[in-house]
């Protein structure tokens, strides 16, 4: 279980635990909806809390880094 003092930490620190879909959104430079079609399809987890769908910040970086592995060399 974590402690409140890590907890507190985290939030003061301005690195939240959950992100939500719009923050997502924002980092990545999508829309909502494209963001909700990637969450969709797994290719970001994300948790259900209520009825909100938060997403862990480890979980878009590992999303990037599969997204950039997988470009192409050659763009033309």
């Amino acid at each position: 279980m974590m402690n409140i003092e890590s907890h507190d930490a985290a939030q003061v620190s301005g690195n939240p635990l959950l992100l939500t879909i719009n923050q997502v959104a924002g980092l990545l430079n999508l829309g909502r909806t494209k963001t909700y079609e990637i969450v969709r399809s797994g290719k970001i987890k994300s948790l259900k809390v209520g009825s909100r769908r938060l997403i862990r910040p480890e979980d878009v970086r590992k999303y990037v880094a599969e997204v950039s592995e997988n470009q192409p060399e050659d763009w033309s």
